[in-house]
């Protein structure tokens, strides 16, 4: 009731004041929304190909080295233990190499750790 008796509400949605307000949420936002972006991305490629990666490991555990299915469970469950240390140590880590350091030494360790098993197989 009070917006049809106050005909001044439109001076507030005018184009000069809707316009104002998205330039300063992309100033705001989209210098963000493309870190994460990129951060997110990144991320889905790495984890996609450890998936992969994962997934030959079992079938060369199984087919090529001869293991059981409790064999390829403790192969996986060794990687889990690191994988924890790893998480563990990852403060650390950060704290001596910082953020950007940190994520480039994961990523060297992560394609370090499938060349020496491609190598090795």
């Amino acid at each position: 009731m009070l917006l049809a008796k106050n005909r001044n509400y439109r001076l507030v949605f005018s184009a000069s004041a809707i316009s104002n307000l998205g330039d300063g949420v992309s100033a705001l936002a989209l210098p963000w929304l493309a870190t994460l972006l990129t951060r997110a991305a990144m991320l889905v490629a790495v984890n996609a190909s450890h998936m992969a990666g994962l997934t030959v490991l079992v079938l060369h555990a199984q087919e090529v080295l001869g293991l059981s299915a409790v064999g390829t469970g403790f192969l996986m469950t060794a990687g889990a233990v690191g994988g924890v240390l790893g998480g563990l140590l990852a403060p650390q880590i950060c704290k001596r190499l910082g953020l950007r350091g940190s994520m480039i030494f994961g990523l060297i360790a992560f394609c370090v750790n499938y060349i020496l098993f491609v190598l090795t197989g």
